[in-house]
């Protein structure tokens, strides 16, 4: 019975159940939640409701292990931060907390006879063997997930009645069915056209070549094309994080800790195993069963292969991985082997397999030694972390006390990075090869604002990992680069236009023609360089236009059938007539699906409508001087 509640508990249902509660609602409430919060500094106050700084780190942390399950366990807390989600997160909290206000001002609140009947209601609280409701799983739950039953009934009731009230919010937001089924109509409508498609490149023999006067007019007209950028010269002194993690020592108690610190990211829910995995393509089963008795003498996958003369033999390791992550051929065969045991051959639809068990965890929880080269940089990061504050303080002490940049560098054994001349993009004025500077982006929107011979404040660098100080040694300001030194580039760019230019001319012809009656195909014929053809029945929004450009679709939806249009592309200009309205002729379904989608939009549009509303309604006082305090700024 207790390894059925342990698996229950365990479940994605049950976790990702209790982490939507904690992340969307964890100050719902509950004014008696907020109200008399203890010693805890307050973040924000919202009419009544206080949410403080455990409140935010607690609704952060939880944000952060759901960013972590989607974008890696290397996100840090401190990139996170500089992404927004410490923001964004006070800023739910705030919403959240609007309406739990609004909903006790009218009172709008759950009774406990229902909260009590949707958590005996609630599968992953129920007993697997009798299917009814189970004190100790529910007990084991709350535990699990670090909460009170107090605590998450204050969560539940302040989640229904924020439905409650939304509810009642989005009711107004009704799509009546000819509603939908205009705006389906108007938005799937297509139209056709008759085209005459002139290939401005084909033109290329019409275009006599340029004299040097033309090639000098033309350099003056477009001098911004061939205007070099302003550059400059910096030096610059970077360190971060990583610089200073190489010299961190660290101790087994140091790894250790740093393991339980991150234990959330190595728990997969269900045992793991690694495998060493040998396939043999096609039928070849009594090979890989040569290889099997091998392994059962002792040796290993590979060394085994090789005596059964298994050539054509693949080894492919597996590392930790889950039953539902194998071929559905392969697990319930690899999860049932003991540690070190070898399989039988087993087919697949991609031929023999043998697997060996290498590895074990049966409790769902990566070992240490399987992760330990993350967490031992994982744990040189953030003790790395803590000295780079130090650095930056004696540098900047350093720079105030009167050194110059090299000399502050030299007291810290910092190097100063010399950069050729480089643009505000980064590219650079010759050919020099740019030495390697992780805060480049950074680094050139500080410099493009000093002016020579200044040296910037110490910065932060944009990913938070470290600190920059750049010097503008020389600027070079923007200069129209000389004929002499461009003239292929420009005399190229000038037959590109005067090909352009000599396809605009066709095709307004062929369009006075087309406007005239004349088909598309006759007009084409008289045109080497073009040809005639129709398009489909395009739609408003252009997403089945294919290669024709949305310049011709956008005229087409403001042009009258028969009417006539010259329009550039890329490479083509188009002399198109409007030869059809397809008018649209939606069915109950794609309605339906309409009426939908609307609706939800119009649904968000009104909680969005009815939050600022709240906003001005309640006065909402944040901190954010407290708030620098989570960001590590206080």
């Amino acid at each position: 019975m207790l390894q059925a509640i342990r698996s229950k508990i365990g479940s994605w249902i049950v976790k990702i159940l209790f982490a939507f509660l904690i992340l969307s609602f964890a100050v719902w409430g509950i004014g008696d939640i907020f109200r008399g919060a203890g010693p805890d500094t307050v973040v924000a106050e919202v009419g009544e409701i206080e949410i403080t700084v455990r409140d935010v780190d607690r609704a952060f942390d939880n944000q952060l292990r759901q960013l972590r399950r989607t974008l890696g366990p290397e996100l840090d807390a401190q990139t996170a931060i500089s992404l927004g989600v410490l923001d964004q997160t006070l800023d739910n909290l705030v919403d959240t907390a609007l309406v739990a206000q609004a909903a006790f001002d009218v009172g709008i609140v759950a009774s406990d006879a229902l909260l009590a009947e949707l958590v005996r209601q609630q599968d992953e609280f129920r007993d697997p063997a009798t299917g009814r409701f189970s004190r100790a799983l529910f007990e084991l739950a709350l535990s699990q997930n670090r909460l009170t039953e107090a605590g998450y009934l204050q969560t539940l009731r302040g989640e229904i009645t924020r439905r409650l009230v939304t509810g009642a919010v989005v009711a107004a937001g009704q799509v009546p069915e000819v509603l939908a089924d205009q705006l389906l109509r108007f938005q799937s409508e297509g139209r056709r056209a008759d085209v005459v498609r002139v290939d401005a490149a084909a033109l290329a023999n019409r275009i006599a070549d340029p004299t040097a006067s033309d090639l000098a007019a033309f350099h003056e007209a477009n001098a911004s094309r061939y205007t070099a950028p302003e550059y400059r010269e910096l030096s610059v002194i970077q360190f971060t994080a990583d610089d200073l993690a190489g010299e961190i020592q660290l101790s087994e108690e140091d790894v250790l800790d740093e393991y339980y610190a991150r234990a959330d990211l190595y728990q997969r829910g269900q045992p793991v195993r690694r495998f060493d995995q040998l396939l043999l393509a096609g039928d070849q089963q009594g090979l890989a069963a040569a290889v099997v008795a091998r392994v059962r003498d002792g040796l290993p996958l590979a060394d085994a292969a090789t005596a059964a003369n298994a050539e054509t033999a693949s080894i492919i390791p597996l590392d930790w991985t889950t039953r539902d992550e194998m071929l559905p051929a392969l697990a319930d065969v690899a999860f049932a082997l003991p540690e070190g045991g070898v399989s039988d051959p087993i087919q697949s639809p991609f031929g023999w397999h043998v697997l060996t068990v290498t590895d074990v965890a049966d409790d769902g929880v990566l070992p240490l030694d399987a992760v330990r080269d993350e967490v031992e940089a994982a744990a040189r990061l953030d003790r790395a972390l803590d000295s780079l504050f130090e650095v930056a303080n004696a540098f900047d002490d350093a720079l105030a006390g009167g050194s110059s940049l090299e000399e502050a560098g030299a007291s810290l054994g910092l190097d100063v990075i010399r950069l050729p001349a480089l643009s505000s993009s980064g590219d650079g004025r010759d050919d020099a090869e740019l030495p390697s500077l992780t805060a480049l982006s950074s680094v050139l929107d500080t410099a493009f604002g000093l002016e020579q011979g200044v040296l910037s404040s110490l910065e932060e660098t944009e990913q938070r990992d470290g600190y920059y100080v750049v010097r503008v040694d020389r600027m070079i300001e923007p200069a129209l680069r000389p004929l002499a030194t461009v003239r292929d580039e420009v005399e190229a760019d000038w037959r590109i236009d005067r090909q352009f230019q000599a396809a605009q001319d066709i095709a307004e012809a062929a369009a006075i023609r087309l406007e005239a009656g004349d088909g598309i195909a006759a007009v084409a014929a008289d045109i080497a360089e073009a040809d005639a053809t129709e398009t489909v029945a395009l739609r408003r929004d252009g997403s089945n236009r294919g290669p024709w450009p949305q310049a011709l679709v956008d005229r087409l939806y403001a042009m009258e059938p028969s009417a006539v249009a010259v329009v550039p592309g890329n490479d083509v200009v188009l002399a198109a007539r409007l030869s059809g309205i397809v008018p649209a002729d939606p069915d109950a379904a794609a309605i339906a699906e309409a009426r939908r989608v609307v609706a939800a939009g119009l649904a968000e549009d009104l909680l969005t409508q009815f939050v600022i509303g709240l906003r001005g309604a309640y006065a909402v006082d944040i901190d954010r001087s407290a708030l620098d305090v989570l960001r590590g700024e206080g």
